[in-house]
């Protein structure tokens, strides 16, 4: 059962219901979960992340500070989350026990069917976990993990968890997170590594949500690389290097290279490998140089500069598929 995959069929009464709750819950959602969160808020964005992420890894190797950072990854997020960790932490937050039950009601309203073999199994009760699809989960799952947050900046607090803490009186960032994409940041010790290791367990024990260490990485900044292997071994995590991927953009490199802009280009260049422009008419080619290819670059160029050099590459695949040359 490892691998199980559900797949969610949700009636359409339940989901009126649901839709219902999630539209009055979206109402509030920000006056109960803290500024860390983006996700489903309104006006809070996805791409406040990347841009803050890769502003303070350029800040601290700049001013050559030693810190780490650590991409984690949940391991079947919405699968594990514990329905007691919810009702307490909904309670914390002073929703009222109507509120809450309703909640409980949408949960438990789900049943579940295995197959075997091709035959399905009667059906039995979940205990835990929520549904993919339902317009409830996403505000479920940022209730829940604003509980890691609180932990995080209650550590910060006693001197237990130590984050970066930004110049001229910025405010110290410890962890960047959105829905089940987190990255987390702090000055290099490793202690300082070690308690953020022992938070994250004690949130899985409470939670229910896991981080999958074996997919998870560690990153150091002008940290030696005896004792960033000390911590990876210590951690169960891999070694990762500069730049990554974090919610779909490239971080920690310096957008101002030419060749640090190769993933765009691949893209571009894989994308036309699907096509062949010679069995396209020319208005076809027109709508997919218009409608796909433009958007591709979209989000990089969103918040990150491009040097001439690119945009003049990408211009010439766009015209070589136009033409009917193949543009790869």
């Amino acid at each position: 059962m490892c691998d199980f995959r559900p797949i969610n069929l949700i009636g359409c009464l339940y989901k009126s219901i649901s839709k219902i709750l999630a539209e009055r819950l979206k109402k509030v959602i920000h006056l109960v979960v803290s500024q860390v969160h983006t996700a489903f808020i309104k006006s809070r964005y996805i791409l406040y992340k990347p841009l803050i992420l890769n502003e303070v890894i350029a800040w601290l190797k700049k001013n050559k500070k030693v810190a780490f950072a650590f991409k984690v990854d949940f391991e079947k997020a919405f699968d594990y989350l514990s329905w007691e960790y919810l009702d307490s932490i909904m309670q914390q937050m002073e929703f009222g026990g109507k509120w809450r039950s309703w909640i409980h009601g949408c949960l438990s309203s789900a049943r579940i069917s295995v197959l075997i073999n091709g035959s399905a199994t009667s059906e039995f009760c979940m205990e835990r976990g929520i549904r993919q699809g339902d317009p409830l989960s996403p505000f479920l799952f940022i209730i829940v993990a604003e509980g890691l947050n609180i932990a995080l900046e209650t550590a910060k607090q006693s001197g237990a968890s130590v984050g970066i803490q930004l110049p001229r009186q910025g405010p110290s960032i410890s962890h960047l997170q959105y829905v089940d994409d987190a990255v987390f940041l702090g000055s290099w010790s490793i202690e300082n590594a070690k308690n953020l290791i022992r938070i994250l367990r004690c949130f899985e024990l409470s939670s229910g949500l896991k981080v999958n260490m074996s997919k998870s990485k560690l990153f150091g900044i002008s940290v030696p690389n005896c004792e960033l292997e000390l911590l990876a071994r210590y951690s169960n995590c891999s070694i990762g290097s500069f730049p990554f991927i974090y919610l779909g953009l490239s971080v920690g490199a310096s957008m101002a290279r030419v060749s640090n802009w190769n993933p765009i280009i691949e893209k571009f260049q894989a994308r036309l490998s699907k096509w062949k422009a010679t069995n396209l008419s020319f208005g076809g080619r027109l709508t997919l140089c218009k409608v796909v290819l433009s958007s591709l670059g979209t989000f990089y160029f969103s918040i990150y500069k491009a040097p001439v050099k690119v945009i003049k590459t990408l211009e010439k695949i766009r015209m070589q598929f136009f033409l009917g040359g193949g543009g790869g």
